[in-house]
């Protein structure tokens, strides 16, 4: 009986903790389960072996390519139980779904290049496609901004090749031409002052800081005047040193000796007014502040006649320009000495003709010792009358 006894006790001892065992393991699973069932609903993860593949459900995309924050859809058949879309580990904030289209947010933290997108259906259902991710248009600059309906406007900046429509406000604009740096168009009727220019893509919408000048609303704006000087923004001619190719309208001292001067587009130098500027580096200065001079020649203005002189101008900080207006007998109607911040800027002073003057010129002198080494760029130089 005692052998019994202390039997039946070490088989109790050794059951017992197994069954706690056993039952520990049995109310711990079914929590994790859910646990795991719960985490796969959010994130798709359900394992290989429990997905079911209907990526043949898929059969493109409404665009080519795509951008962080835009929308997209992806096409196909028996989509309506898609719950979730993501691309990579980014999901998507917004997702509708119906029998042929499954319409989403592309997620802002998708990385650049052909990405995965991942769609949750019900249940196991999964589907995987492909797309290309690319960056959104960029845009440095619109210009000319005070312009007349028919005028061409031009946007540089980056990505423009794949911009589909231009509106000026919420009127379309007809694009005359694009590449991946630039894109022009023309300004419809209806457009109106005030208005941002907002390009539409695969990748997304972008819009201007920068708003259109209706020119035919206020004519009289020095903006909206005829300037009286030719190629003011160097868009007449050709590119390359202006000792070699022509740049009508414009003479200069010094270059080729003292300073190489070169005519420049926006993709191999810095422009203000449009697609070319003109490039001085200073070699050298000579005797006199006027041995480097950049001009545009003499033409015609009315006597007794008031005018605004303007150009924009960019320089290393702290460097000094002398821009002269004067008559032809080299005797001089006003000047600006200015010392550059480093930035394009506009330069600006009137001037009056003599009650005989018939011809002016305006001579830009680079002669200074402060200015040996640097590199200036001209651009959008216009003189109108304002009386």
């Amino acid at each position: 009986m005692d052998l019994i006894k202390y039997n039946s006790s070490k088989i109790k001892n050794i059951i017992q903790p197994s069954l706690w065992l056993l039952l520990s393991l049995f109310l711990v699973l079914p929590f994790s389960s859910c646990e795991k069932d719960d985490t796969d609903k959010l994130t798709g993860e359900i394992g290989a072996a429990n997905a079911v593949d209907v990526s043949s459900r898929i059969t493109g995309f409404d665009s080519s390519v795509t951008g962080a924050g835009a929308t997209l859809s992806a096409l196909g058949s028996g989509l309506s139980g898609v719950k979730r879309v993501f691309m990579g580990s980014n999901s998507s904030p917004s997702v509708v779904a119906s029998e042929s289209s499954v319409t989403f947010t592309v997620p802002i933290g998708v990385v650049l290049g052909v990405q995965e997108v991942t769609f949750i259906f019900e249940g196991n259902e999964r589907a995987t496609a492909s797309i290309e991710v690319v960056a959104l248009p960029v845009i440095s600059y619109v210009g000319p901004l005070a312009s007349y309906v028919g005028d061409e406007i031009i946007i540089i900046g980056d990505n423009l090749s794949i911009v589909e429509s231009v509106l000026i406000g919420d009127v379309p604009a007809s694009i005359n031409s694009s590449e991946k740096d630039i894109i022009a168009f023309t300004v419809p009727n209806g457009a109106v002052s005030g208005s941002v220019f907002t390009l539409s893509s695969p990748a997304g919408v972008v819009s201007s800081s920068e708003v259109l000048f209706l020119c035919d609303d206020s004519p009289e704006e020095i903006l909206c005047l005829p300037a009286l000087n030719i190629n003011g923004s160097f868009e007449e001619g050709d590119l390359g040193d202006a000792t070699t190719v022509a740049v009508p309208g414009w003479g200069f001292s010094g270059a080729g000796s003292l300073a190489n001067v070169e005519v420049v587009s926006f993709r191999n130098g810095s422009t203000r007014g449009g697609r070319q500027a003109l490039k001085i580096e200073v070699l050298d200065v000579g005797a006199n502040p006027w041995n480097i001079e950049i001009r545009e020649e003499s033409f015609e203005v009315a006597p007794a006649t008031t005018y605004l002189y303007s150009i924009q101008v960019k320089g290393p900080a702290g460097s000094r320009v002398d821009f002269t207006l004067g008559l032809p007998d080299f005797s001089e109607l006003n000047r600006s000495e200015a010392t550059l911040s480093g930035d394009w800027e506009e330069i600006s002073f009137e001037f009056t003709t003599g009650a005989e003057d018939n011809m002016i010129r305006t001579p830009i002198h680079f002669s200074r010792d402060v200015n040996i080494g640097g590199t200036f760029y001209l651009d959008d130089l216009r003189i109108v009358a304002t009386n």
